[in-house]
């Protein structure tokens, strides 16, 4: 296992239109984990744990502000 989730929760969901011939939704969810010892395997070279004002280095999207306000809303507060 790669870690335990702790507590999850839905945020919402973002209708998705104009990549595939149909629309669809993407789901939003907040996770509280605990990582286990990391192994590499597979495809998988390497895993990293961010603080929050860093997530946008990693997942672009979070930059807009639909990002910004998924992350605020899973953090509780404004950032």
């Amino acid at each position: 296992m790669l870690a335990d989730a702790l507590a999850c929760r839905l945020l919402g969901a973002v209708r998705v239109e104009g990549l595939t011939p149909e629309p669809y939704l993407q789901l939003r969810f907040q996770a509280r984990v605990r990582l286990d010892t990391f192994t590499p395997a597979f495809e998988t070279r390497y895993r990293v744990a961010v603080f929050p004002a860093e997530v946008a280095r990693f997942l672009p999207w979070v930059a807009g502000p639909l990002g910004r306000a998924v992350l605020e809303g899973a953090l509780g507060r404004d950032l």
